[in-house]
Parts: C-alpha cells; structure tokens; sequence
C-alpha cells in the first residue's frame, strides 16, 4: 500500500485525533523512547498484527506490529512536530505518540449496521 493509499484511509477513517480520555503515558526513560514502553502501548490497545503507522501523507507504511518501533523512532528524530499515529489495520483502534515523549490510545466504537 504506498503512502497516498494510507493518507487517504486516514483521511476517511480517523479524521479527528486521538481521545485522551484514556490519559497520557510517559514512553521516556533516560533521554530517549523506550521499546518497551511504546509495546506496552501498543499491545494494550492494537490486537492485530499489522499496523498503519502514519506521520504524515508522506511518511506512512503499513508494516507488522513488531517494526513499528522503529519507525515511530524515525519520525519523531525528524522535522515533525505532529504526533505519530499506530492505527490497528481493522481501523479498531490507535495509538498517538507525541513528539514531547507522551502516547495515548483509544478503541474505536464501532457501529452496528
């Protein structure tokens, strides 16, 4: 899927940011993103195997979820100033993970047809 496939998917799909009812977790330890907390994150609210990690409509891939560490690494030690999203490829939930260090997550309500 190239970028511009997963930009409009956003575009469609999550079209506001992240809730923070769930409240913020601090991914930091010793000046830098820790693996381990960025999985915990993630498994707490991602069940699937594949995720869309999505910085911007140029930088997004969709890779499994043990790659999107590096990644999200990759995008925070760039320009960017916006937070890097991690959807579930369901579209069931995501994760948002801001550039000052801090993630927070939500599952997404689905509707009954």
């Amino acid at each position: 899927m190239t970028p511009r496939e997963i930009h409009s998917l956003m575009r469609r799909l999550c079209p506001f940011g992240v809730s923070k009812a769930d409240g913020y977790r601090h991914l930091v330890r010793n000046d830098a993103l820790d693996r381990d907390l960025v999985d915990s994150l993630l498994s707490d609210y991602i069940a699937t195997d594949g995720v869309f990690v999505y910085a911007n409509a140029k930088k997004s891939s969709y890779v499994p979820k043990a790659a999107a560490f590096q990644l999200i690494q990759e995008h925070r030690n760039g320009d960017d100033r916006m937070a890097v999203q991690v959807v579930a490829s369901d579209f069931s939930a995501r994760v948002a993970i801001h550039p000052i260090g801090v993630g927070v997550g939500e599952h997404k309500i689905l509707r009954r047809q």
